[in-house]
């Protein structure tokens, strides 16, 4: 029986998909200009090419470089190196990006908001300005939020649908005073009235753009500040001074928290689109807002949804590729989120914390609020990850916005509510370093080790590291596998330690739970294969723990990092009260459609139990064999006679194209979720494929109870002497039992 799996690496990344990597650096080396910076990063990574200062930026934490990439005078436009100083100019770590991610008949994408940007054409506030103080009323974050008010049962069709009276809170703002009256416009933000954009090719307007802009309405101009101060929802101005105020806001906060992110007034229409639709115009930096069902303004998180994109792009200027779509709408979603959690932080009760978009999300035909807590969204490094789109069934937004969202939730349970700015402060940093071609894994690493150096004397980095893991957001650069958890008669433990990514020397110790060790002083390898002799006087189904310590550097220039991972065994093969199904079964490719989306491939069958007495416990497992040459693009879920869905396997790494394994409940946490369902009905298995090019095959597959523990003959013991005697026989008795049970079984 061979195994391919273990419960540890159901969450590690496809050493194939792996884009990025971070190098923090043992020896910080000062390095105060661009030019000695390009210098020192072509003599350290050779392979890169010729590189170019693409830009720089500055965060709380230091300086950061960005350079373009350059292979035999062609430019690389999906590859960088990002190096980062600290504020004593050392060089502390580099971000090393150098695969293309996103490839189209085996071509790297180009990224036209970068490469060609367009030209705004908009009217815009005339000057000279002069600031003056203000006061609005607005709803903060959206009008059910502050009533409290019920979900409807289908969809409200417009704005007077809404049942409930209109609830307004009154703010402070600056805005600008000109000769004819007053504009929303300060330092800060600016409204403009966008008309079309100039492609970068011939100068014309973009037509595909075009046609969904609303025809010009005018700028929001008010003839005195009690005018201002009465706009209500009932006047087109209201979703203006909605984006208005809300972004004024944000970027002031922003600026408390010690980032300085904009440069110039952030530009925006708050009633762009005349669809239900808003965006961020990344290369004309400017902030549009749809009138679909209810103008998107009305709610502060559509608002500063969408100034979360304007923020991550502020910071790293050429985001793109990788999986940066859904990382910008899952930041986005949290950046809103987080500020609905402030608001009623001090409140008795809250309202849908766990949801974004909860006024706008109930207008138009259809309901589109998002989750910021889906607990079954799981990583597939192989996956490409593009803004609204499920993978394996679950959006992809959902799956960077939900471990953020709830961390955030964690810490503020912990810490109180200065949790609020620590956690974002971490966030924010995060993306200062990173650049294109960033993946979920290289994010979620950066922002757990900002976690750690940020804030050391508080709980924050193990708070991410846990939300993130539930998620199979960590990648840990090694895994212990076993070919054979469940380990034959006469057989020493078998365990082999894979590098997930990077190779590089461990020096460690691996050792038995049930007694044993050995050391390990490894250099650069892709699989270590071990074995480790049982104790003499363990039991048939006995469980042990095989676990590796280890010590990792990956280049003598490096910081070592310590990591240690661990494989469950049990001594003896399992044996089920059900046959499993045999036959020779086709598991189906991925298909890339016309689109260019991906299309997984898809495999159901059911496996059915007529015993109507048992139910799911401790001994219940699932065995499978099947074979498929690219086991990182495959996943395998369970779902019960009873409804739940159990993800047996999520898109990890793996060395071999076969797959023969047994899962037990007690060793598995996802099966641990269907203890106490009933054992009787159909147990039905899916089988998806996410990446086109390989088919697999299924041979073997079934659930059941294990019975019993096949250990072999037990040895006729030999007397040696008084001493000692007495305990041999004593547990050669003990074993009796359970050799009768197997036996009596056959």
């Amino acid at each position: 029986m061979t195994y391919r799996f273990s419960l540890l690496s159901l969450a590690l990344c496809s050493s194939m998909a792996t884009a990025g990597q971070w190098d923090h650096f043992a020896q910080p080396q000062v390095l105060s200009s661009a030019d000695s910076i390009e210098a020192f990063l072509e003599q350290r990574y050779p392979q890169a090419g010729d590189l170019k200062l693409r830009y720089q930026s500055q965060s709380p934490l230091g300086r950061h470089y960005h350079f373009d990439v350059w292979k035999q005078g062609q430019y690389q436009q999906q590859r960088t190196l990002v190096a980062t100083t600290n504020n004593g100019h050392e060089l502390v770590k580099v971000f090393v990006s150098l695969e293309d991610t996103i490839l189209r008949d085996g071509k790297p994408t180009t990224a036209a908001e970068l490469e060609h940007p367009r030209t705004l054409v908009a009217t815009e506030i005339p000057g000279p300005l002069v600031a003056v103080d203000a006061t609005l009323q607005v709803f903060d974050p959206d009008l059910r939020t502050m009533n409290r008010s019920e979900a409807p049962e289908s969809p409200y069709k417009q704005l007077s649908d809404y049942p409930f009276a209109a609830q307004y809170q009154q703010v402070a703002a600056v805005v600008h005073s000109a000769e004819d009256g007053f504009y929303l416009a300060n330092d800060r933000v600016r409204e403009v009235d966008i008309q079309h954009l100039l492609t970068p090719a011939v100068g014309e307007a973009d037509a595909d753009i075009d046609s969904d802009y609303l025809p010009q309405e005018g700028l929001s101009r008010f003839d005195s500040l009690a005018q201002l101060a009465a706009v209500d929802m009932n006047n087109d101005r209201f979703a203006h001074t909605m984006a208005f105020h809300h972004l004024d806001s944000a970027l002031q906060r922003l600026t408390s928290l010690g980032f300085s992110v904009f440069s110039e007034p952030l530009k925006f229409d708050g009633r762009g689109i005349n669809k239900d639709n808003s965006t961020y115009l990344i290369d004309v930096d400017t902030l549009v807002f749809g009138i679909g069902g209810s103008p998107d303004a009305f709610d502060a998180d559509i608002v500063l949804h969408e100034l979360g994109h304007a923020i991550n792009y502020h910071i790293v200027a050429d985001w793109a590729y990788g999986h940066s779509e859904a990382l910008g709408e899952g930041f986005g979603d949290y950046w809103a989120g987080a500020h609905s959690y402030r608001q009623q932080h001090s409140q008795d009760t809250a309202f849908e914390l766990d949801t974004v978009f909860n006024w706008d999300g109930w207008f138009g035909f259809k309901q589109h609020t998002r989750s910021l807590n889906n607990t079954r969204a799981r990583y597939i490094p192989t996956a490409e990850y593009r803004a609204h789109e499920s993978v394996a069934g679950e959006l992809g937004d959902e799956l960077w916005s939900t471990p953020l969202f709830q961390t955030l939730k964690a810490a503020v349970a912990a810490e109180g509510s200065d949790a609020f700015d620590d956690i974002d402060s971490i966030i924010l940093q995060a993306f200062y370093g990173v650049g294109r071609g960033v993946k979920m894994a290289d994010m979620a690493a950066n922002i757990v080790t900002l976690a750690g150096e940020m804030f050391p004397t508080k709980n924050y980095q193990s708070l991410f590291q846990h939300h993130f893991s539930q998620h199979g957001l960590m990648s840990a650069p090694f895994i212990l596998t076993s070919d054979a958890p469940f380990v034959e008669p006469g057989q020493p433990a078998k365990v082999s330690l894979l590098a997930t990514h990077r190779q590089g020397q461990v020096i460690g110790t691996l050792s038995n739970s049930a007694g044993g060790s050995q050391d390990l002083d490894e250099q650069d390898f892709e699989r270590l294969d071990l074995t480790l002799p049982l104790p003499n006087d363990l039991a048939c189904g006995a469980p042990f723990t095989l676990t590796a310590e280890m010590n990792v550097q990956y280049g003598d220039d490096l910081k070592p990092e310590q990591h240690g991972a661990s494989q469950w065994m049990i001594n003896g093969l399992p044996q089920l009260d059900q046959a499993p199904q045999t036959g020779n079964l086709i598991l189906p490719d991925a298909v890339v459609g016309s689109d260019g989306r991906q299309n997984a491939g898809f495999k159901s069958l059911n496996f059915i139990i007529n015993d109507t007495e048992a139910v799911v416990d401790d001994e219940f497992a699932v065995q499978l064999s099947l074979q498929h040459d690219n086991m990182e693009d495959l996943t395998i879920n369970l779902v019960s006679p009873s409804g739940t869905r159990v993800t047996l396997r999520s898109a990890s790494s793996s060395l071999d194209s076969t797959l023969t394994t047994t899962l037990l409940l007690k060793h598995h946490q996802g099966l641990a979720r269907l203890k106490g369902e009933p054992l009787q009905g159909a147990w039905r298995f899916e089988f998806n494929d996410y990446q086109p090019g390989d088919a697999g095959t299924l041979t073997r597959w079934g659930v059941g109870r294990i019975s019993d523990y096949d250990c072999g003959t037990p040895p006729t013991p030999t007397p040696s002497g008084s001493s000692g005697g007495g305990a041999l026989w004593l547990a050669l008795l003990a074993l009796l039992p359970l050799a009768f049970r197997r036996f009596s079984h056959q």
